[in-house]
C-alpha cells in the first residue's frame, strides 16, 4: 500500500507527524507533500490523506485551487479538519464561520453505521479546534455529527472519499478503519 499525505500547513508537521509515525508503525509506505506541491501522477497512490491545519487560519480559499483534481479521482481520500473543509467546499458546501466552533475534548455521535467507525460505539470523544465547519454537501452522506457541530464525518455517495471535522489524525484507529476501506 503507497499512501500520499498532503500537508495543509506546510510551515508546521504538527497536523502530519502523528499521520506518519501511525503509518510508520504499520509499515505503509507513504510520501509527504505540501499542497502546493502535489504531484501529477496521484494516480500511483492507493490513498491520499488530507491534513488539518491551525485553528484560525483562513485558507480554504487560497489552497481550493490545489485540490481541484478531487473533483474527478477515484483515489480514497481521507480528509481532516481542514481537508474537510477542502473537500465540502469543493463540492458545494458553505463554509460556516465561528458559529459552530468547538474547542478541546468533544463528544460525536455516530450517526451510521460504516467501516470508517469500526470499533466504535455509537459515540466517541474527539479532540476538536475549529472555528469553521461545513454544511452537508451534494452527494454526501452525513454519518456523525456533534451538539455544537452538525457536520462532524461525511462520506461521499459513491466515491470512497471521507472528511472528519475532529482532528483523526490523534486517533490512529480511524487511519487504520481507513486503510482497510482502501
Amino acid at each position: 500500500m503507497n499512501i500520499l499525505i498532503i500537508n495543509s500547513a506546510p510551515y508546521t508537521s504538527d497536523f502530519v507527524d502523528p499521520i506518519k509515525d501511525t503509518l510508520n508503525k504499520n509499515a505503509v509506505n507513504f510520501k509527504t507533500v505540501n499542497y502546493n506541491n502535489i504531484p501529477f501522477y496521484i494516480n500511483n497512490y492507493n490513498g491520499i490523506i488530507i491534513s488539518a491545519s491551525p485553528m484560525g487560519d483562513d485558507i480554504v480559499g487560497t489552497q481550493l485551487p490545489y485540490y481541484e483534481w478531487i473533483k474527478k479521482s477515484d483515489i480514497p481520500i481521507l480528509g481532516i479538519c481542514h481537508g474537510h473543509h477542502i473537500i465540502g467546499v469543493l463540492h458545494g458546501s458553505e463554509l460556516i464561520k465561528n458559529t459552530q466552533q468547538e474547542e478541546g475534548i468533544c463528544l460525536i455521535d455516530i450517526m451510521r453505521d460504516d467501516p470508517i467507525f469500526a470499533g466504535f460505539k455509537k459515540t466517541m470523544i474527539v479532540e476538536q479546534h475549529h472555528n469553521k465547519s461545513i454544511s452537508l454537501p451534494l452527494n454526501f452522506i452525513l454519518l456523525a455529527s456533534s451538539d455544537k457541530c452538525k457536520v462532524q464525518v461525511i462520506k461521499h455517495k459513491i466515491k470512497p472519499v471521507y472528511s472528519v471535522q475532529f482532528h483523526a489524525e490523534k486517533y490512529p484507529e480511524i487511519l487504520f478503519n481507513f486503510l482497510k476501506i482502501i
